[in-house]
């Protein structure tokens, strides 16, 4: 499953997901225990667990935010300030910007790591004035 940056660390599923699950469960776990049906350790043990299972969630999607950010933003950050600096033309920076999403699109519809990708053997040639 490709991460995408720019949802950000907490989904609107995962939250959505908390409440209809772990909310729940430990609120029904939580009652139980009131009601004297379960034990102290069994609503902390729910409790525990389905809290940590969406810290687990949130941990993994930590890892490949920072291991999809650099190399997916860097190209196209460099791109933008070399375009601002006006060392590249309206063109050619819409030619490049073109180039680095459609590698970016065959990347993750492949599902393959950017880190395993083959370097690309062109240069940027010097800007012409």
């Amino acid at each position: 499953m490709a991460v995408d940056p720019d949802e950000g660390l907490i989904t609107d599923l995962m939250i959505g997901l908390w409440f209809v699950l772990a909310a729940d469960l430990m609120a029904l776990t939580g009652f139980a225990y009131l009601g004297g049906y379960v034990s102290r350790w069994v609503f902390i043990l729910t409790t525990g667990l389905t809290n940590a299972a969406f810290a687990l969630w949130i941990g993994w999607r930590w890892l490949a935010i920072r291991r999809a950010e650099p190399t997916d933003r860097a190209a196209i950050e460099e791109l933008k300030h070399r375009y601002a600096a006006g060392e590249l033309s309206d063109a050619e920076f819409e030619r490049r910007l073109s180039e680095l999403l459609d590698a970016d699109e065959a990347v993750a519809t492949a599902d393959i790591d950017v880190g395993d990708a083959p370097q690309s053997a062109t240069t940027d040639p010097e800007p012409t004035e």
